[in-house]
């Protein structure tokens, strides 16, 4: 025995649109959507309709034709048209199957639904991160109102990606929620820019942080640093801003925090790499001997609150150190951000192709309605 399938029901419009259904249905069901149309069977197109109470039969063909308002005695017939077995060009075809249940329920694949579903979860995404810009964008104006060097340092790039945001995050929720196709379509390009950009800035970020690292002090619980073991693309970068980073570095106030240590506190405590580094002299220092050579550093150390040794390699070094623990944490963010921002273009190149599907005249997309080519096509 072999398998039992259901055929379907094939309905033919006038402009060779075929229509899919799953029945029992009747032709009532059928002419209730289409007024003033007519259920014929494919070898009877110029006799009469079929009645509204009859069940049309699975796997056969039936056509959906106009009916004159005026006919013979009365009754309704079929416009009297041309029938021809060729189909016309297929820009003349209707450019679509139609495929319905048995309830005349239209059919949407998982595909669809995921796609009119990709709309709201874009909009939604932009929503959230657009009114996220405006802090940001606050924060940046903020911060021009400040003297201070350090703050004014991050007031450029905080204007520049909360002005980003916005823009991005406009467009992708005006594309999401009105179906404008180029508003995406700009949104999916400057996010594909994003990934690569964030993609290659995690990557240097690696390369760049790849040296670094503290020392060990004898019988000490911090770490000393030495300059010469980061990267020379550090080293130059730090040197072009030194005078900014200084500034940041006297207006975090770390050295205040251990200005009052007693010695017993430099052995049991530790510090932050800033605080080994800029707050005190290397611990080689011994500023008894009055021949032998030692760390230069040891030369640049000064007892005032102001310089202390804010212009030692020991500080530069141990502000590259915080740089670079920073950094291996913000990767972590970066890699997530990227896994996250992936997602976020998937699902708008859903949307973006459930936007055009909607600027067509059948919304409804491809995964239901394909071109086809009518067994016939009438001219009336």
């Amino acid at each position: 025995m072999g398998e039992v399938t259901t055929e379907a029901i094939k309905v033919v419009t006038s402009d060779g649109g075929i229509m899919e259904f799953n029945g029992p249905i009747t032709v009532e069901f059928i002419t209730d959507e289409f007024p003033g149309h007519g259920i014929f069977r494919s070898h009877d197109l110029f006799w009469k309709p079929l009645p509204h109470n009859e069940v049309l039969a699975a796997g056969e063909s039936y056509n959906l034709l106009p009916l004159n308002s005026k006919g013979i005695c009365g009754r309704q017939i079929a416009q009297v048209g041309h029938v021809r077995s060729n189909s016309l060009p297929q820009s003349q075809a209707a450019p679509y199957r139609m495929s319905f249940d048995g309830q005349g329920i239209l059919k949407r694949s998982y595909t669809e639904a995921f796609s009119r579903f990709s709309n709201t979860v874009i909009g939604f995404l932009n929503l959230f991160t657009l009114l996220a810009s405006i802090p940001i964008i606050g924060a940046g104006l903020w911060l021009a109102r400040s003297s201070a060097t350090c703050e004014t340092f991050l007031q450029t790039p905080l204007l520049v990606i909360g002005f980003v945001i916005l823009i991005i995050s406009l467009a992708g929720f005006i594309g999401a929620c009105f179906h404008v196709a180029w508003a995406l379509w700009f949104y999916l390009f400057v996010m594909l820019l994003l990934i690569g950009a964030l993609l290659g800035l995690t990557m240097f970020g690696f390369v760049v942080t790849g040296g670094g690292g503290g020392a060990e002090v004898a019988g000490r619980v911090y770490r000393e640093y030495r300059l010469e073991r980061y990267s020379a693309w550090l080293r130059n970068w730090e040197a072009r801003n030194w005078e900014t980073i200084r500034s940041c570095v006297v207006g975090s106030k770390a050295c205040e925090k251990i200005l009052y240590w007693t010695p017993y506190d430099y052995l049991q405590r530790g510090m932050t790499p800033i605080q080994s580094g800029c707050c005190k002299p290397p611990t080689s220092c011994d500023y008894g001997a009055t021949v032998m050579a030692q760390d230069p550093d040891c030369y640049r150390w000064s007892n005032a609150p102001n310089l202390v040794c804010y212009e030692c390699n020991s500080c530069k070094a141990g502000v590259l150190e915080s740089v670079r623990n920073d950094w291996h944490k913000l990767s972590v963010l970066n890699i997530v951000m990227l896994v996250l921002l992936i997602g976020i273009y998937s699902i708008g190149c859903c949307a973006f192709r459930n936007t055009k599907r909607a600027e067509t005249d059948y919304p409804h997309g491809e995964n239901y309605m394909t071109k086809v080519r009518p067994r016939w096509d009438f001219h009336w």
